[in-house]
């Protein structure tokens, strides 16, 4: 047990003799994330946001409908929905009061 404990008190004072005092140089911190283009072309194949973008304004009665619905999510502005994410589905959400398609999403 005494072993142990010396064992330990030596492995806590080396931990405490790290160098993490130095001062920040100039390029420290967090580098700012970069989009990944390749995934961000993937997504953008995978949803057809882009392609449905003509309905945001017009009354959501004019929403064609889904070749396939499961890859498609229609919702009013005040519609409790689940807050999942699929790149590959497109989120149409509508203005509950005026019928009017608010935005076009991937998601």
């Amino acid at each position: 047990m005494r072993r142990f404990l010396l064992i330990a008190l030596a492995a806590a004072s080396l931990a405490a003799c790290r160098d993490d005092d130095k001062a920040p140089t100039a390029d420290a911190g967090p580098k700012p994330l970069m989009p990944n283009i390749a995934s961000t072309a993937q997504v953008k194949e995978q949803c057809d946001a882009h392609d449905l973008a003509w309905l945001v304004g017009k009354p959501h009665t004019q929403i064609p409908v889904a070749v396939d619905p499961s890859r498609r999510r229609v919702a009013c502005s005040t519609c409790q929905m689940p807050e999942d994410y699929r790149p590959d589905r497109t989120n149409i959400i509508f203005d509950s009061q005026t019928g009017l398609v608010m935005s076009v999403t991937c998601g």
